[in-house]
């Protein structure tokens, strides 16, 4: 009982996609994303690999944090009563192997590289490429002082018009930024075409979040 009040149901289906509240206060930072937010189940797995990692004082980490820090509690006080003790149930049964497997390791990773496909080196690299594209002439500025010109009015605006938060926006915004650094880009095209394309193209990534739960590349 106590478990479901703190966690909530086990049996909540897992949903396809999930928004992540990096600001919330209800849930341990341990994975990326803002992991414990996925599911109950996922909210427990995290607290306790917080509650789990060497040298931590979660105590203090979290303090000021009432429900986050009461998660940590019930599971050191759940370890207290079980430490020591050996199982309840016994589980005789292998119920899988590695030897019964039938995806293989390249079919594995392959489909992995399309999931975490935007923590990969280059991925934003051919469509900037297009955004800021060498025409003739010299160029007008770089691209990382383009994308720190506009930063704020293209968080701002695409905040107020897809109601979306505008950590997810400044976070692509901040990926294109560094990005554009690294390739060492420069705009050509007129100021206003260029911001056109920039932000038609942030908002392609911004719904692909939202809506698939990870960014895409453009076709």
């Amino acid at each position: 009982r106590k478990w479901r009040e703190l966690f909530g149901s086990f049996k909540e289906d897992y949903p396809d996609t999930y928004i992540p509240r990096p600001y919330s206060r209800k849930y341990v930072r341990h994975l990326e994303n803002c992991y414990a937010q996925y599911h109950p189940d996922e909210d427990f797995a995290e607290t306790f690999a917080v509650w789990l990692t060497p040298g931590i004082n979660w105590e203090e980490e979290y303090r000021g944090w009432r429900i986050a820090l009461a998660k940590l509690k019930y599971v050191d006080k759940v370890m207290g009563d079980v430490v020591g003790k050996d199982p309840v149930h016994s589980c005789e049964k292998q119920y899988w192997s590695a030897s019964k497997l039938k995806q293989t390791l390249d079919y594995y990773y392959k489909r992995k590289r399309r999931e975490f496909a935007e923590d990969l080196p280059g991925f934003f690299d051919p469509e900037l490429k297009k955004i800021f594209r060498e025409t003739s002439g010299r160029p007008k500025e770089s691209a990382k002082q383009f994308i720190r010109k506009h930063r704020r009015q293209i968080v701002k605006s695409m905040g107020m018009w897809t109601g979306k938060n505008k950590y997810l926006i400044n976070e692509i915004v901040e990926k294109l930024l560094n990005a554009s650094l690294e390739l060492e880009l420069q705009r050509y095209t007129d100021q206003e075409v260029t911001l056109l394309e920039l932000t038609t193209y942030i908002n392609t990534m911004v719904m692909n979040r939202l809506f698939t739960g990870r960014l895409k590349q453009c076709p």
